[in-house]
């Protein structure tokens, strides 16, 4: 009898404890999501997609394909051609689209700082252009279209409550730069890219069984199968090192099949809930115009949620700053103190400038150095009109007439 016993629990044992691993039964955690996110459809080479779709159906994924619905400078046009429309109607049909809309035009209407199309446009214009492209991709191919990719990863404010206005769901621009807000909007950017997804791919072992997403940005030009179709002076340098084929992409999608707990989908396939506002500020750093040492750099691993340690968020967020504070005051001293030596020693500086203004300059200095949103953007303009106000009168003072000898 007390045998009998002790078989039983070893073979309950047995059956319970790889129940209770991780990464599988009843404590299994999240697969490792996989999204390919390839843009431009509509303004790149139609043919080149019937190559795509049928790698996609032979290996039976799906792809997420940006569509832009108007031509450049006409809105009155579908930009898709009677072809156009054929080709993403059978990829739609193999079941290998999950169709987003990529902008209105990809109309670069922002020239003065970075390429976008909606910064810095009224909410309502916005408002307006994305409820007539998503109206229209919907119509014609008779498909929801709630993801929206932002031409260049590019946008504002005004354009996340217009994307909540038009009905749309998800947007997935880049995890770095790009503002939030606190409506209905998920964000899933993207992580990486064509040419580094082998380097993400070394890490997923370590991260199988946390619930990790990789969005893997992809062009039409990354493929050697569309060199012809962007073999132009402009492209030609870039077009030279492209070396990914339809091949070497089908092996590639053979590679993360084998990892179990890895599984290539679409943004519809993934609980979009908890990637709103929140989510996207906890996972990602401030970036700098200035390069950051490696040792104080938190690291893209290319997937989120990003892991980062205690000590590598303290020397990026605490300790790089203030070395940049640092160096900056040591060199607005050095500057005053060339000024007081080498200018006939009036006190340019110390002495008849404004000690606030001075420090202002210093802040600014310092704001100018990161890269931000609108509201970094309201700050650089504010100080940078004191640091000019603050040389217009250094200007004022070096005009004084010279001490004359005694």
């Amino acid at each position: 009898m007390r045998t009998n016993n002790i078989l039983r629990i070893a073979l309950i044992l047995i059956l319970t404890i790889p129940l209770l691993l991780p990464g599988t039964g009843l404590l299994a955690q999240s697969k490792v999501h996989i999204i390919f996110r390839i843009d431009d459809f509509g303004i790149d080479n139609a043919e080149f997609y019937q190559g795509l779709f049928a790698v996609l159906k032979q290996k039976n994924i799906r792809m997420t394909l940006a569509v832009v619905p108007f031509k450049q400078g006409n809105e009155d046009t579908l930009a898709l051609t009677s072809k156009q429309r054929e080709i993403l109607q059978s990829g739609i049909d193999m079941g290998v689209v999950e169709m987003a809309m990529h902008g209105a035009t990809h109309r670069n209407n922002n020239t003065e700082l970075a390429p976008s199309e909606y910064i810095s446009r009224p909410m309502e214009k916005q408002y307006q252009e994305l409820r007539r492209g998503k109206s229209e991709l919907e119509r014609v191919f008779h498909k929801e279209v709630n993801i929206f990719v932002p031409p260049w990863n590019t946008y504002d404010e005004n354009t996340l409550w217009a994307l909540e206005k038009a009905g749309f769901k998800i947007i997935s621009g880049a995890l770095y730069g790009a503002p939030a807000v606190n409506n209905g909007i998920r964000y899933l950017p993207y992580s990486t890219t064509l040419d580094d997804i082998n380097r993400v791919l070394q890490t997923i072992p370590a991260v199988l069984n946390e619930g990790k997403v990789v969005v893997v940005l992809l062009h039409g030009y990354d493929f050697v199968e569309n060199k012809s179709f962007y073999y132009q002076p402009q492209w030609d340098r870039y077009m030279k090192s492209v070396s990914f084929s339809f091949e070497r992409f089908a092996t590639l999608v053979e590679d993360i099949e084998r990892y179990k707990n890895c599984e290539i989908c679409s943004f519809g396939d993934i609980d979009r809930n908890k990637y709103d506002h929140v989510f996207l500020e906890s996972n990602r750093v401030p970036s700098y115009i200035l390069p950051v040492p490696i040792l104080l750099n938190a690291k893209d691993n290319g997937y989120y949620p990003v892991e980062r340690s205690k000590s590598s968020d303290k020397l990026h967020y605490v300790y790089y700053p203030i070395i940049l504070v640092v160096c900056v005051m040591l060199f607005g001293f050095f500057i005053a103190f060339m000024f007081h030596m080498f200018m006939d020693k009036r006190e340019i500086i110390l002495g008849k400038l404004n000690y606030t203004l001075l420090a202002l300059v210093f802040i600014s200095l310092f704001v100018l150095l990161f890269k931000g949103g609108s509201i970094y953007m309201l700050i650089k303009f504010f100080l940078s009109g004191i640091l000019l106000l603050q040389i217009y009168k250094s200007y004022q003072v070096m005009k004084l007439p010279k001490k004359s000898a005694r």
